[in-house]
């Protein structure tokens, strides 16, 4: 069975709108990290400025944009942050391009969150944007026994859940279709830590089912 990442989409993406511009990460059931990333994650580059049309969040108003339930150190609690976290995904290639929330909540660690706010920031820089791209959770209502994971002997949290994601199509500032990528269903691990009564995401690794 084959696997790609999200990265791939993500790199996708960038190589459409780069050609525009021309032409004018899994874990075992107990708890512990397997490398499950069918591709070698880059080093985190610095986060991109958000939009100066946006106000930085303070620390409450961050606060108040995550479900209270998922404030807890549980598996449970981990499960439904995580499923929160990575929801924001397709809300940010699109007009405001709004990153605060996903920068905020995402440590220096995160691969996958570096290089996903380089991407929303190209896509802004083009004027582009993408529909899809949403996720779905087998089971959603059955965190503790659909979500696989915990708390590891190296002090992070590992969680891996069930999604479904939709085709992502990008499209430039007119309209015109720049491209697409495939949807699919798989594997979504999220690494967190927990400090101070907050998850924090140390990174993020998708792995898809060949269809």
């Amino acid at each position: 069975m084959g696997a790609k990442t999200l990265l791939t989409t993500i790199a996708v993406v960038s190589m459409l709108l780069t050609a525009c511009t021309s032409a004018d990460a899994g874990i075992s059931a107990s708890g512990e990290a397997s490398p499950t990333a069918s591709e070698t994650l880059t080093p985190p580059s610095p986060t991109p400025t958000p939009s100066p049309s946006l106000t930085p969040l303070t620390d409450d108003e961050v606060l108040a944009a995550i479900p209270e339930w998922t404030l807890g150190e549980s598996i449970e609690s981990a499960a439904g942050f995580s499923r929160f976290y990575v929801e924001l995904y397709p809300t940010m290639f699109t007009e405001p391009y709004d990153t605060r929330v996903f920068g905020s909540l995402a440590t220096t660690n995160c691969n996958f969150c570096a290089e996903t706010l380089e991407r929303v920031a190209s896509t802004e820089q083009e004027s582009a944007y993408s529909t899809g791209g949403s996720f779905t959770w087998p089971n959603a209502e059955d965190y503790v026994n659909v979500a696989r994971g915990g708390l590891s002997e190296d002090g992070y949290w590992y969680i891996e859940q069930d999604m479904v994601m939709t085709t992502i199509e990008t499209y430039s500032e007119d309209g015109t279709p720049l491209g697409s990528s495939p949807g699919g269903s798989g594997l979504a691990t999220t690494k967190l830590s927990w400090s101070d009564g907050l998850w924090a995401v140390e990174d993020v690794y998708f792995l898809f089912d060949d269809e």
